[in-house]
């Protein structure tokens, strides 16, 4: 479904490219999508082409927390396992 929205966001970005609505929905989607990096740039693009839309700086913001947390969550996740591997007795 995501994948979807990414390519109907992107043929319609190819008809209008200057199209900040299209901008946004298209960094959306590849949020959507797990596409984190590709929908930041995406999403920039779109908040500096109008910098007084309020969804598109706060799908950026939103964009910027998943990508934080996804830099955290599989170094604390990998804590954890070092922790319990490090518990376990020998034997």
């Amino acid at each position: 479904l995501h994948d979807e929205a990414v390519r109907a966001s992107e043929q319609a970005l190819e008809i209008e490219p200057k199209n900040q609505a299209f901008t946004n929905d298209l960094g959306w989607a590849l949020l959507q999508s797990g596409r984190l990096r590709e929908a930041e740039k995406m999403l920039k693009r779109a908040v500096s082409m109008d910098a007084c839309d309020e969804l598109a700086q706060e799908n950026l913001r939103f964009c910027r927390e998943k990508i934080s947390e996804s830099s955290t969550k599989p170094a604390t996740a990998n804590n954890r396992f070092n922790r319990t591997v490090r518990k376990r007795p020998a034997g």
